[in-house]
């Protein structure tokens, strides 16, 4: 059946048909998408797959770090929470220690008020973990990380050492400015690179060494500004060379320059144009449709994601089966509804920073429980509602009750606006984060009175903060001074100060790289756009070559994320096989 999101604009209630100003995108719900939400014992979604994906994304603040202390012990912080914000922050042993319970601030429910109102107040009170982090070794300034050994500003990144900037990134050493990678080393400004070391500039590649610029290469070394080579030497443009011609047009590259990398990417965004990819980028699926996939099957509109079974609007997820709608959701998930951040979850719906739990609904940083509604901060917990134990007998009446209120119309007030509660995701002003603190924003850019409009959150910078630097940065990394380290910088796209640390500028140095012009937030932004959107277009294979089994164009049609004013050249499985591999 199709129907109509309804993303609310300002001032329009989920009680009209009227949604002007709003998404009002149409969006379609299939037969097997009803069966899902039956098995799940919730109501069809109102708002549209991308609406629901950017209410999620409001709940991960991931790169934006404060400093502050632990409002138990004072413990100096680096917090995703602002200091001048409401919450309770904990440090992680007061967090995990028995200095505090949370049954200690349980709240009565009140079936007048609107339910997510009720929620609000107890986030308020009920301490929050300073950030998402797990046994990492001289890595303060992380995030959503675990594992890590000296790594600087590296976010949603695993096991990884003496890496910085960076994004997705696992097992990765001696790196800096990466995206999405997995086992590389020495590497700088890869994007989705596997087992690379010495690589720079280069796009979805593996197992490739001292190369630079290269796009969908496999096993290929000492190669410069190519895309398709599989198991290649002194590749120069995509043309065979002697060792001795390739050294030799190396050495004379000015690699060490500014202005020459810059007019290199501008060489390299071309040659993306004449490369042929294949429609989506994973291995190893069955029945599918998304992009960035491994080993999954019978899953549709997923991103990021490796081993899913059977599920449907994930992004980063990892071995998850019989679930809908979740992002950073893994670890053994199963018929799981509306999560962010989920770790080893049965049957848990509508949940933020749910770590090994079950048969709960609406809870907000709890871990090792089960038969929880709308708790915070709950550790082996049960049967508990606003943080009140209750018998098993009481919690089933109470919930139910408290079901059928959220379920009404009139069952939540902000702003003026009037919702029906129960079957959505928490609403984005219930977020503990503002809007430009969150992933959301880099995935769907607004301005600050888009986000007003909706009643939603967002931080004002204080710009009397930001200091115009006067330092002349060098063209070349030859000629950089160790005192660049002392003094700040000013990012010439965002006009944000940013640094260079002792230890950048060695990399820099050692790997012949000129020092970045642009802040890490900014050289983010640029790498998240040379990555296709988790969104999937209709196209049909581009490909007419001769001998491709296929009179013409090829006639087969899939989802991409390669849109469709996409210049790329984008063939279908079988025909990038026998083009490219």
């Amino acid at each position: 059946m199709k129907t109509q999101c309804k993303q609310p604009a300002r001032n329009a209630s989920l009680d009209s048909t009227s949604v002007a100003g709003g998404c009002s995108k149409t969006f379609e719900v299939t037969s097997t998408d009803l069966e899902f939400y039956n098995k799940m014992q919730v109501p069809a979604p109102t708002h549209c797959p991308d609406c629901r994906n950017q209410r999620r994304m409001v709940w991960r603040n991931e790169r934006i770090l404060y400093e502050r202390k632990c409002d138990l012990c004072s413990k100096a912080l680096v917090s995703i929470y602002d200091p001048a914000g409401p919450y309770i922050v904990y440090c992680y042993e007061c967090w995990y220690s028995d200095k505090w319970d949370a049954l200690d601030y349980a709240q009565e429910i009140d079936l007048d008020r609107p339910f997510f109102e009720q929620f609000k107040e107890l986030q308020i009170k009920v301490p929050r973990i300073y950030a998402l982090v797990v046994d990492n070794e001289n890595s303060e300034y992380t995030n959503g990380s675990a594992y890590n050994k000296d790594c600087f500003l590296i976010f949603v990144s695993d096991h990884n050492e003496d890496a910085m900037y960076s994004y997705g990134i696992y097992n990765t050493v001696s790196s800096i400015d990466m995206l999405n990678c997995n086992k590389c080393e020495m590497c700088y400004y890869c994007i989705g690179c596997t087992n690379c070391y010495d690589v720079q500039y280069s796009v979805d590649s593996a197992n490739c060494n001292s190369s630079m610029f290269l796009i969908d290469c496999k096993g290929s070394n000492y190669c410069f500004m190519s895309y398709g080579l599989r198991n290649q030497e002194y590749v120069w443009k995509n043309k065979q060379l002697t060792k001795e011609e390739y050294n030799e047009k190396f050495a004379a590259l000015k690699r060490g320059s500014y202005g020459s990398i810059q007019k290199l990417k501008e060489d390299f965004r071309e040659l993306k144009l004449k490369h042929t990819f294949k429609y989506y980028h994973g291995l190893n699926n069955e029945k599918f449709s998304g992009d960035y996939l491994e080993r999954c099957a019978n899953t549709y509109e997923s991103f990021e994601s490796y081993e899913l079974d059977s599920c449907k609007f994930i992004t980063h997820g990892n071995k998850i089966k019989d679930s809908y709608d979740g992002y950073v959701n893994v670890d053994q998930g199963e018929l799981t509804y509306e999560i962010t951040s989920g770790i080893s979850l049965y049957n848990t719906k509508f949940s933020y920073s749910f770590w090994h739990g079950k048969d709960s609904e609406y809870c907000d940083s709890c871990n090792y429980s089960d038969s929880l509604f709308g708790c915070v901060g709950m550790r082996k917990g049960k049967y508990s509602i606003l943080n009140k134990q209750y018998s098993e007998e009481e919690y089933k009446k109470v919930k139910e009750k408290l079901i059928e209120h959220m379920s009404a119309k009139g069952g939540s007030a902000s702003g003026g606006k009037q919702e029906v509660e129960y079957g959505e995701f928490f609403p984005a002003w219930v977020s503990p984060f503002s809007y430009n603190e969150t992933v959301a924003q880099d995935h769907f850019p607004l301005k600050k009175e888009d986000v007003i409009s909706r009643d939603w959150n967002w931080k004002d910078t204080d710009e009397k903060e930001v200091k115009y630097s006067t330092y002349r940065v060098p063209d070349n990394i030859e000629t950089a001074k160790d005192d660049i380290t002392k003094t700040f910088l000013t990012c010439e796209s965002c006009k944000k100060n940013y640094r260079i640390l002792q230890n950048e500028l060695a990399f820099y140095r050692k790997q012949n790289i000129p020092i970045p012009r642009t802040c890490f937030d900014c050289r983010h932004i640029e790498r998240l756009h040379d990555r296709n959107p988790h969104a999937l277009w209709h196209r049909q294979c581009m490909c007419s070559q001769p001998d491709h089994d296929h009179e013409g164009q090829c006639p087969r049609e899939f989802e991409t994320a390669y849109s469709t004013d996409n210049p790329t050249i984008v063939y279908c499985e079988e025909c990038y096989v026998k083009e490219v591999v």
